[in-house]
C-alpha cells in the first residue's frame, strides 16, 4: 500500500470465522523493517472501555466486524508492517 505524507489511511483487520467485537481487545503494533515491533495502540483493560494510542494520529475502531486503525497525517516513520492483534478468548490472533 502506498499513502501520501499528510494523507489519511485506514487499515482493516477482520476475525476468520466471526466479528471483531470490545472482548477481542483489538491492538495495533509497527514495525519498521531491522527493528523490533512497537504497540501503535492497545487496550488497557480487559472490557475494552480504554485504549492508549501511541500517537494522537493513531485511532483505534471496530467497523462492519473488523478491528481498524485509521492514521492521520501520515509521517515517513509510519513506513513499515501493521499488525492486528485479537483476543479470542484462549489466545491472541495476529
Amino acid at each position: 500500500m502506498s499513502v501520501s505524507v499528510s494523507g489519511n489511511v485506514r487499515l482493516s483487520c477482520p476475525l476468520s470465522g466471526g466479528s471483531v467485537t470490545g472482548s477481542n481487545s483489538p491492538a495495533w503494533v509497527h514495525q519498521i523493517p531491522g527493528t523490533k515491533p512497537k504497540h501503535v495502540v492497545h487496550s488497557t483493560r480487559t472490557n475494552n472501555q480504554n485504549y492508549n494510542p501511541v500517537s494522537p494520529r493513531h485511532t483505534r475502531s471496530i467497523t462492519g466486524g473488523s478491528a481498524v486503525l485509521t492514521i492521520k497525517n501520515v509521517e515517513p516513520e509510519d513506513k513499515g508492517t501493521f499488525y492486528c492483534i485479537l483476543w479470542t478468548g484462549s489466545a491472541c490472533t495476529v
